[in-house]
């Protein structure tokens, strides 16, 4: 067997985190949005934006049409090589922000912008840069990463529940045989949930601030008392897609952030159900996983086909789950107006992302590898009569017969019931409308409800 290994294999294999090494391929677009580089690139965006600001509000001198664009192109065209510039100073000075900053001054000293420097970063805190780079990636990501991989997702959920509309399938409580239904029933039940939360998704905006040191915008009303700066500072953070906060501290109240990842973890729980149940339809032989040519199942049984995307599914939605869990807990918390605990935790967010994704795109795959298996579907709910023991006890309460419910539980609790079995209680109780009736035929609204989920 031929193995042909690339440098950049041999580099992910030593990662420590599967993020980078075993699933890298898969992820370039959360890195777009929450590598350090990305990180890095975004608050000189924002550095960049904020000084453009300043001049349109004559603080500073005013910067021309040109200079704005030769500003701009520093972030628009921001290189591999400029990131590790900028990780090479904050290497000497410790500090992460103050790096970009001092890395734009060279860059206007090369640009012949010295009369800009003094206005860099300019009466604004860390945190002002900061977390408005992080509003742009969670929104970049939402937008072009989160919401077209739940979509398609939706989609492929809604193909399934209306092609298997009227497949007869049978439903279970407590794992036991319940009544009939439809396997496009039981699919378009996640569909609908999903949906609820991509809805929820699309409209989500994500805040942003700028208020200086505590939040009060102190050095700009001091030195600018005639410009309104919180109308201002508003402008400014709309102009990135957020919305603005103006009540603050130092740092921006996560409150958006934290309900934002409630939706995520919600989504992710409901695919952990989905996963849990087509796992469960597969070990019941109703569902099958289509062969794939010259893959293997098991180091010792060649006869296995495992779900194995259901389980990564599951698992990497459950990693996932457990950050957004610390972020609930941990971003709505700062000590007085400012602790710095909050960094190290956000720097975390986008292998949460990550997480999500390889969850959502494992079910993806693992539902193009399945298909109904029709007639094992069929045979167990017709090898189980007693799913229509409801409807027999439901036809003698109608026909006033007090005891109705007691006498089906006496002739049915525990038993697998035969058709022919069926017919002769039938017969015993004299309910002639309900001799034909057969499993098939009692799924209520099933086939409609996986037709449309509006109904």
């Amino acid at each position: 067997m031929k193995n042909n290994i690339n440098k950049q294999e041999e580099l992910s294999i030593q990662n420590i985190s599967p993020i980078d090494g075993r699933y890298k391929q898969q992820l370039n677009n959360v890195r777009a949005s929450f590598s350090e580089y990305a990180y890095i690139r975004n608050r000189l965006q924002v550095e960049i934006e904020y000084l453009i600001f300043l001049s349109k509000n004559g603080v500073g001198k005013k910067i021309l049409q040109t200079q704005i664009l030769m500003l701009r192109s520093m972030y628009q065209n921001f290189s591999l090589h400029d990131a590790l510039e900028i990780k090479g100073i904050e290497k000497m000075i410790n500090h992460d922000m103050k790096a970009i900053e001092y890395f734009l001054k060279e860059k206007c000293k090369e640009s012949k912008l010295d009369s800009l420097i003094p206005f860099i970063h300019w009466g604004i805190t860390s945190d002002d840069t900061g977390n408005l780079a992080y509003g742009i990636a969670l929104n970049n990501n939402n937008v072009e990463c989160i919401v077209p991989t739940l979509g398609s997702l939706l989609e492929t959920l809604r193909k399934l529940a209306v092609t298997h509309k009227k497949s007869l399938f049978l439903a279970r409580t407590h794992g036991q045989p319940a009544v009939p239904t439809t396997f496009g029933k039981e699919i378009i039940n996640f569909y609908v949930r999903l949906q609820k939360q991509y809805i929820q998704l699309k409209k989500h905006r994500f805040e942003g601030k700028l208020m200086g040191a505590v939040g009060n915008l102190n050095a700009h009303a001091l030195f600018f008392p005639s410009i309104n700066w919180v109308k201002k500072s508003k402008e400014f953070v709309e102009s990135f897609g957020l919305r603005p906060v103006v009540y603050t501290t130092q740092i921006l109240p996560y409150d958006s952030w934290v309900s934002y990842f409630q939706i995520i973890m919600n989504i992710n729980s409901i695919i952990k159900g989905l996963s849990n149940d087509l796992w469960t339809y597969i070990m019941l032989e109703e569902v099958k996983l289509k062969k794939k040519e010259g893959e293997v199942g098991s180091s010792t049984m060649p006869q296995k086909v495992n779900p194995i995307d259901f389980e990564n599914a599951e698992g990497n939605g459950e990693i996932a789950n457990a950050y957004f869990q610390l972020f609930e807990r941990k971003f709505p918390v700062s000590r007085l107006q400012r602790d710095l605990s909050d960094s190290v935790v956000k720097r975390t967010i986008g292998t949460a992302v990550a997480h999500t994704l390889l969850s959502w795109n494992s079910l993806q795959k693992g539902l193009g590898k399945i298909e109904l298996d029709v007639d094992t579907a069929n045979k167990h709910v017709m090898e189980h009569y007693e799913v229509l023991a409801e409807a027999i006890q439901t036809q003698l309460r109608l026909n006033n017969d007090a005891e109705g419910y007691e006498k089906v539980k006496k002739m049915t609790r525990g038993k697998k019931m035969t058709k022919e079995l069926y017919k002769a209680i039938i017969r015993d109780l004299k309910l002639n409308t309900l001799e034909n009736l057969t499993p098939e035929q009692y799924v209520g609204y099933a086939e409609d409800l996986a037709q449309d989920p509006t109904l």
